[in-house]
């Protein structure tokens, strides 16, 4: 597989701001407010984005998505990222290059 080398998406993402229900919770939804400008100009700070805990069992996640992670190396703290490499993906990024395993993805602020 060739590399991909990875320019920064214009696309903003179609996340609500703020959830329409108290009762989200229950249907596997809950509101996150952005911290940091990594997501920057698409999410600023301080806004509420509604994360579908339970989007990837319907639907695999896609090159593009904006997605809520909680990586281990951040104690399960939640951030969220553009996806921008899927399992076995050889990503490039500033001049430093990743292979991606079975069950790895890539993830980068705007």
């Amino acid at each position: 597989m060739p590399w991909r080398t990875l320019a920064p998406s214009s696309r903003r993402p179609k996340l609500p701001r703020r959830s329409r229900s108290p009762l989200s919770v229950l249907f596997g939804r809950r509101l996150m407010r952005i911290h940091g400008e990594s997501m920057s100009p698409q999410l600023r700070p301080g806004e509420l984005v509604l994360v579908d805990e339970r989007a990837d069992r319907d639907h695999p996640p896609h090159r593009g998505d904006v997605v809520a992670a909680q990586p281990a190396a951040l104690a399960g703290q939640a951030l969220v990222k553009r996806l921008v490499g899927l399992p076995y993906d050889h990503i490039e990024v500033d001049g430093r290059r990743w292979r991606l395993g079975g069950g790895q993805f890539f993830l980068l602020g705007d």
